[in-house]
């Protein structure tokens, strides 16, 4: 790139007003890393010669850098022209549109629908037109129109509006028929929303296409399971894994899986299954990840903790072991605190023999955990909540308790098939101690 760089910036120099060139020599400075530069050059040639690919081009980068502010304030300024009726203003329009949907996903949610659904509209009437005005354009703009589609029903999914989200995906699928892509998206709904038997079909048609093969596996290994049928689930997980041992997304489904069939001892093959593959699995987050599954679930409460602590900082990882962590720390059975193994965390370490102190250092720790989980999701927003409570019903303080407590029951009122399984559990510990403590406080 440097040489093409040196090869195009000086031909530049020759065409200043030359906007192809000037795009050339953009790219070469976003693909050397010299984004400041890029930035510089490309408001400069926009100022020269205002091309609609300058502009998008700029956007995808402040897009790239997160600069969302001036990405947005770029994209309205290209979409700020009269009236316009012809196609290449029109195919413009909607990539800006696209773009500007996509700055909205990370700064101005609530304009993401509004946004892609005028794109989709200006795309209706492209396709309406380029059979007749551009034949040779209409398989792309076909494509183009699935892919805003896929971008409303990802959004609508992330929300879990599901019904939309179907809509969207089975529209995408009409513009796109052939896009096993959209397919595999679909099937993932189709679990989601318990639709097995729609999701065993589509997925089943996916397995007869090579690319998609591995996916389609794994989705009928979520299916099984949650048909219950461990055992058929089973078999489908290790054709992934003997594939790609080092999958440690289907690792640790396989050991959630495992356990609930009561064989994790099989597990230990497929961590060695994935040692053998390299020597640095063992600095994989998601290795280790699976690791501190492993080890909570045999009763490693200590082990887990210190294999989940490797990946508590990782970016795909890192929210989920904190999660566990948490919960770790916060055994009601006081077992384990946690502090031991955070020297980073918790200096303190000399109350640990001590029951009552150690129940208060389990939930320090925890607490200082809980700082570092920083959801991304509306879903992961309400797990932080969550969390929270369980860090207040930790401190056995009668008045911690009835405020979560009261938390706890609101969102189980909202999100029952969510949250059901997680108010059981807190409310079978926790809600006999809070009894208990009014008897007590009735005695007295």
């Amino acid at each position: 790139p440097e040489k093409a760089l040196e090869v195009y910036d000086q031909a530049q120099r020759k065409k200043p007003n030359d906007a192809t060139l000037a795009k050339r020599v953009g790219l070469c400075l976003v693909k050397t890393h010299q984004y400041k530069k890029a930035i510089n050059y490309y408001e400069a040639a926009l100022r020269m010669s205002p091309e609609d690919f300058l502009y998008s081009d700029l956007a995808e980068l402040f897009l790239k850098l997160k600069n969302y502010s001036k990405a947005e304030g770029l994209l309205q300024r290209a979409l700020d022209h009269g009236s316009a009726s012809d196609l290449p203003t029109l195919i413009n329009d909607v990539k800006f549109l696209i773009l500007l949907g996509e700055t909205y996903k990370n700064s101005k949610k609530e304009l993401v629908v509004e946004t892609l659904s005028k794109a989709l509209d200006v795309q209706t009437r492209i396709l309406k037109r380029v059979p007749l005005e551009q034949p040779d354009m209409n398989t792309r703009q076909q494509q183009v129109a699935s892919h805003i589609c896929q971008q409303l029903a990802d959004y609508y999914s992330e929300e879990k509006d599901y019904p939309n989200s179907l809509k969207y995906y089975k529209e995408a699928i009409l513009y796109a028929d052939m896009d096993n892509k959209v397919l595999l998206k679909l099937t993932h709904l189709f679990l989601i929303m318990d639709d097995l038997d729609s999701c065993e079909a589509h997925c089943r048609e996916l397995l007869q296409d090579p690319r998609n093969k591995d996916k389609a596996t794994m989705v009928m290994a979520d299916i099984m399971f949650q048909k219950q049928e461990y055992e058929k689930a089973i078999e489908y997980f290790r054709q992934v894994l003997h594939k790609t041992p080092d999958n440690f997304t289907v690792m640790c489904k396989f050991i959630d899986l495992l356990r609930r069939s009561g064989k994790l001892a099989d597990a230990q093959q497929i961590f060695d299954m994935a040692l053998e593959q390299s020597s640095r699995t063992t600095l994989e987050p998601g290795y280790n990840f699976c690791k501190g599954l492993y080890s909570w679930h045999i009763g490693q409460p200590n082990e887990a903790l210190k294999y989940f602590n490797k990946a508590r900082k990782d970016n795909d990882w890192g929210q989920r072991a904190i999660t566990n962590m948490i919960q770790i720390c916060l055994n009601p059975d006081n077992e384990i605190v946690g502090g031991e193994v955070f020297d980073n965390l918790e200096e303190d370490n000399s109350v640990l023999g001590e029951k009552r102190d150690s129940e208060k250092l389990g939930v320090r720790t925890a607490e200082k955990l809980l700082k570092e989980f920083h959801p991304r999701t509306t879903h992961g927003h309400k797990r932080l909540i969550m969390l929270q409570c369980y860090c207040l019903m930790a401190t056995r303080d009668k008045g911690n308790i009835e405020t979560a407590l009261s938390t706890l029951t609101e969102m189980a009122n909202t999100e029952v098939t969510y949250y059901i399984q997680l108010w059981y559990l807190y409310t079978s510990v926790y809600i006999p101690y809070f009894l208990h403590l009014r008897a007590d406080a009735g005695n007295d």
